[in-house]
């Protein structure tokens, strides 16, 4: 098979799959493995890349990888991660859950804003910035944070508000806005609604 490329020869990705299962395949080739699936991995995959998760060692790239897949099946198993997985590779699956605009987890990141860590926390707000569903924003809204994780969730209800105004949706916004200018916030974070107001709805500001 001189000159040819690895990553589309017949049946690859059925052969890396056995090789990733295998309990003693070194770590270096399950990344270069995962690495191969990032090109060519299909939805069969996912429940061993999923496995992989729970592996500090091997987190990353499986989560890479999950979302290089794409789909609901590599979504569902990010989401269901959620509750089992702890420290970087929680944070991990929450940023991409977020980057993905699950609106499916919107409920157990909100869930894990209740959280002491304020790096998760911090994470869990990001996340539902970027989901910005109608749910996103009243989760976002109604929670409660820990000092240290005041300014994150700050930023993600005007991220949150940002994109909702840019899908249409201008009312919701609009409430985050007006809630942010009237809250009893430092004047600088209070001025992040202002202008969000001025520019979702000039009227009003």
């Amino acid at each position: 098979m001189s000159g040819t490329n690895p990553v589309l020869v017949a049946g690859a990705p059925l052969a890396w799959t056995a090789e990733l299962a295998a309990p003693d395949t070194p770590h270096a080739a399950r990344v270069f493995l995962c690495q191969q699936l990032l090109v060519v991995g299909t939805e069969a995959q996912v429940p061993l890349l999923a496995k992989m998760l729970d592996d500090p060692q091997t987190a990353e790239i499986a989560r890479y990888t999950l979302d290089a897949i794409g789909g609901e099946a590599s979504l569902a198993a990010l989401r269901g991660a959620l509750a089992r997985l702890q420290g970087p590779p929680l944070v991990g699956v929450i940023n991409s859950l977020g980057l993905r605009r699950d609106g499916q987890s919107v409920g157990p990141l909100t869930a894990l804003l209740a959280q002491a860590d304020p790096q998760l926390t911090a994470a869990a707000a990001d996340a539902l910035g970027k989901i910005a569903t109608a749910d996103a924003a009243a989760a976002l809204q109604k929670s409660s944070v820990a000092p240290q994780a005041e300014i994150p969730l700050h930023n993600a209800r005007l991220q949150c508000a940002e994109r909702l105004a840019a899908a249409g949706d201008v009312a919701t916004a609009v409430r985050i806005y007006e809630a942010i200018w009237a809250s009893d916030a430092p004047t600088a974070r209070r001025l992040g609604g202002l202008v969000g107001l001025a520019k979702a709805a000039p009227d009003k500001a």
